[in-house]
């Protein structure tokens, strides 16, 4: 088949313009009436003439209709159609959690103790090495007791900074400042029994060489802290918490605090007390493990039924704490052995902190309380040591007479004493401090609530302030 190419034909006054691309052309208009054959004269008659075929009509302009193709979907399989959107939805859960938790392990690897290499630490006079062995118990070595102490304080809060600081809040009675209102019972007692003021008192009237140990300890705290603000431990980044630079009295603090824990004798007194008033005196020591005295000032009234509830139920918690050593001719070793046991809690991470301490005529090994700078259950070269809860009798309560006239005042044998009378404010996490009325008499803090038949009740503690 051949086509032929030749000029481009005119159109026709009355055509369109040149049809669009991929149009095709109308088709010619049929002609409206069909030629007549020509007549020849005849005497017949013509035949009648068949009707003209007449196309039908398109509207002037329209383009003819073609069929629409459109592509063939396949079928889809049955089951199958989401599965994009699953794996899609999936991989973003697993992007999500693998940026959250790469963040949080770098922000906690930040935080890690660094355990080679070297450290500039403020106010050494001398190196100080610390070896790590294979279970990461710290052996440092010093050439005196105040290099010695830096390097403690400063290896403690690579290790223990937030337990540290959970432990002086405890003993300053500061918890509720992190944790909210839940806290407050405890602050409360705290500021009650005044352990802030204690460690003040206790480091005030030590010796300059023990005040030089303090020092130096918090000064090593404090430059850990300097140098990590910006990646402490993940319980400080949760808590949005910034410690405060140590002192030496919270060293001294966190040692009162142990020590409200372990001395609860006073609460035995008050449970005595109680029993005494419902089933006498001479069953109320019986109960309580005691001989009834035969004074009669044992059965006085008891000011304040509600004083329990401010000492606290550590009285009628069962507890124990034991230490005892064994002879060497009784060891395999030939050597004599020492247990003790504190029947401390055990929390995550431990109370405990296990070090090796060189320097300044020391070398001693055992286990430390972070936050203080010393060894409190272990050996030197010569001999070991262990503590233990006495129970001992460390605390009495005393029953003061109030004046009838003023309340401010209580008896002193045959005159008026006045009571002193101080604000303890606690801060509060969260709301407005409280303000906490504290009042004490010549033997102690006073600890019941309210008068009752003209008494209060005083508490004397003589290890708190020794």
């Amino acid at each position: 088949m051949s086509s032929k190419i030749g000029p481009r034909a005119t159109p026709a006054p009355n055509a369109r313009g040149p049809r669009p691309p991929g149009r095709r052309p109308p088709s010619p208009k049929p002609p409206t009436k069909r030629p007549k054959p020509p007549v020849k004269p005849s005497g017949k008659k013509s035949p009648p003439s068949l009707p003209s075929h007449k196309p039908p009509r398109r509207p002037s302009g329209a383009a003819p209709k073609r069929p629409t193709l459109a592509p063939r979907r396949p079928a889809r399989t049955k089951g199958g159609g989401g599965k994009p959107w699953f794996l899609l939805t999936l991989l973003t859960v697993l992007f999500i959690f693998g940026s959250v938790g790469g963040y949080l392990y770098y922000r906690g690897a930040a935080s890690l103790p660094q355990i080679d290499g070297s450290i500039q630490l403020p106010g050494l006079t001398a190196p100080v090495d610390v070896l790590r062995d294979s279970h990461g118990v710290p052996h440092l070595y010093a050439s005196n007791l105040e290099d010695l102490a830096r390097a403690t304080g400063f290896v403690h809060a690579q290790d223990r900074y937030f337990q540290m600081e959970l432990a002086r809040r405890l003993g300053t009675g500061r918890m509720a400042e992190v944790f909210g209102p839940e806290l407050l019972p405890i602050d409360r007692e705290v500021r009650l029994y005044g352990l802030p003021h204690a460690a003040r008192a206790e480091y005030e009237s030590m010796n300059s060489s023990a005040r030089s140990y303090l020092d130096a300890y918090a000064q090593g705290i404090n430059a850990y802290r300097e140098a990590h603000l910006a990646s402490l431990s993940p319980e400080f980044q949760i808590l949005g918490l910034e410690p405060e630079p140590w002192q030496p009295t919270d060293s001294l603090a966190i040692g009162k605090g142990i020590a409200m824990i372990l001395s609860f004798n006073g609460s035995v007194e008050v449970l005595r007390a109680q029993l005494s008033e419902k089933l006498g005196s001479e069953a109320a020591y019986s109960l309580t493990g005691l001989e009834p005295p035969s004074s009669s000032e044992a059965t006085l009234p008891f000011p304040s039924p509600s004083i329990a509830s401010r000492l606290g139920h550590r009285a009628l918690k069962s507890s124990a704490s034991n230490a005892w050593a064994v002879s060497g001719s009784r060891t395999a070793s030939g050597k004599p052995l020492l247990a003790s046991d504190p029947h401390l809690a055990l929390p995550m991470p431990s109370l405990w902190y296990e070090i090796h301490l060189v320097g300044g005529g020391l070398n001693v090994v055992g286990a430390s309380l972070p936050g203080i700078p010393h060894v409190v259950i272990g050996h030197n070269d010569w001999i070991a040591w262990g503590v233990t809860a006495s129970y001992a009798d460390v605390q009495d309560h005393y029953v003061e007479e109030l004046n009838p006239s003023d309340a401010s005042q209580y008896s002193v044998g045959d005159e008026w004493g006045t009571l002193d009378v101080y604000s303890e404010s606690i801060p509060i996490a969260g709301t407005n401090p409280e303000t906490l009325e504290v009042f004490r008499t010549r033997h102690g803090v006073v600890v019941s609530d309210e008068p009752r038949n003209g008494r209060i009740l005083a508490l004397r503690w003589d290890n708190l302030w020794a």
